[in-house]
């Protein structure tokens, strides 16, 4: 009440908003998918409905407190649904949608911001060491994918990097291959990196080239098998029998499937980069 009474007499009152926020965030989600990439939109979009409003949504706008955020978190936390750099993104959106209420006068302040963003434990990153690799690619060599693994431990790229990769990013004569298209997780193909850095020029080794190069005969031939079917809109290097784009998570549960196959320390498709990063 003194507060109240006190931003009155500055001229600064703001009438609390009756909305609750489970209505707040539906406008919030339509105006950031209007800002951000597709996939990040996609992200926002489960973040808000799977945990944030079924937690909050039932508040108005104007009464959600620090303590109601807090005990938000700490739920998630010791649930144990969500890892601490997911429950950080959950902080980076109740923040983000509250300081927007806060521009538009529909609360005083925001609460969020007096709540300390939660803590994100890193994750020690896993690395395979060159007899792990020798291993693993001696038994991949049979896969179809063998290529992608390849690349990603001779060049250091990212997953969607390499499956966002097209024949006319590849330079034969200088031996680079060009970052310029990339693929989400939901299987989204998007031209440009998230920064201007990802757009890069990179340089393969002769052996990795040869490989990518021997694919073409073997589309060829697919071409010929399947070609009612056979779809090849987007010129990409890494692609299934018929043509079309392989998902991330297919390529995931053929990484696994060989890591368990041949024996070698499970890590993630990401750790690839930082084996190759190990070994320069």
């Amino acid at each position: 009440m003194t507060e109240a009474k006190d931003a009155m007499n500055k001229g600064v009152y703001v009438e609390p908003s009756k909305t609750l926020y489970a209505e707040f965030m539906k406008s919030w989600l339509e105006d950031k998918g209007m800002n951000v990439r597709k996939s990040t939109f996609q992200s926002y979009t489960y973040y808000v409905n799977s945990h944030i409003v079924p937690a909050l949504g039932h508040l108005e706008i104007s009464k959600i407190t620090p303590r109601d955020i807090q005990s938000f978190y700490n739920d998630v936390k010791s649930s144990g649904s969500l890892s601490s750099e997911n429950l950080r993104k959950l902080h980076t959106i109740i923040n983000d949608s509250l300081n927007k209420a806060q521009k538009w006068d529909m609360i005083l302040r925001n609460p969020a911001a007096l709540v300390d963003p939660p803590k994100v434990t890193k994750k020690e990153v896993e690395v395979w060491d060159e007899d792990d690799i020798k291993t693993f690619l001696d038994f991949a060599k049979n896969s179809r994918y063998y290529s992608v693994f390849l690349i990603a431990l001779t060049t250091g790229m990212r997953r969607g990097e390499i499956l966002g990769l097209r024949w006319k990013d590849i330079d034969e004569q200088n031996e680079t291959l060009s970052v310029v298209q990339t693929m989400d997780m939901n299987g989204e193909l998007n031209i440009g990196a998230k920064t201007s850095a990802g757009n890069r020029r990179i340089s393969v080794d002769k052996n990795t080239l040869n490989q990518i190069l021997r694919l073409k005969s073997m589309y060829k031939q697919e071409l010929m098998a399947n070609r009612p079917l056979y779809k090849n809109e987007h010129d990409l290097v890494i692609r299934t029998s018929v043509g079309t784009p392989l998902n991330p998570r297919n390529l995931n549960r053929i990484f696994y499937s060989l890591i368990k196959q041949s024996g070698v320390k499970r890590i993630r498709f990401h750790d690839l980069r930082h084996t190759h990063a190990s070994l320069e």
